[in-house]
């Protein structure tokens, strides 16, 4: 029995989705900037979670993970790289919350160890960043 918040979020999803608001854009293809992908980029991968567990596909998800990775490849002088791949990690983490949600622990596996190897090519880590590989390895132990 699904909690009734639970239901509540997922019919609003449903209803945006329907209504034709996404988080996914589509000039992904084209060259993004910091400015124009980084703004509000933890509420965009989290508008993509909830999108997946609606849709239950996990494209627009996978959709942002590229764009972030393309932004990096794009930003090799910036001094936001670190900041782009503890955002390619948050993805991953809630990629494999969502593989969790269907069942599916060897993807949610792959997800969790592929966002803390995105982690460890961070050169001069935060307290956040240093903290979120602990809690992949924690919902590694669910997997």
């Amino acid at each position: 029995i699904m909690h009734p918040s639970i239901i509540s979020i997922r019919l609003l999803l449903s209803l945006l989705v329907l209504c034709g608001i996404s988080c996914t854009d589509e000039s992904s293809t084209q060259t993004e900037s910091i400015e124009s992908l980084l703004p509000n980029i933890q509420s965009k991968i989290d508008e993509a979670f909830f999108e997946g567990l609606t849709l239950n596909k996990t494209e627009a998800i996978d959709d942002i993970s590229v764009r972030l990775a393309n932004l990096y490849e794009q930003e090799k002088q910036s001094e936001e790289r670190s900041l782009i791949i503890y955002w390619q990690a948050y993805a991953q983490y809630y990629k494999a919350v969502y593989y969790l949600t269907v069942n599916d622990k060897d993807n949610s596996k792959k997800e969790i160890d592929y966002g803390i190897e995105l982690l460890a090519t961070i050169e001069d880590k935060n307290s956040e960043e240093s903290g979120t590989p602990r809690l992949c390895n924690r919902l590694r132990s669910f997997a």
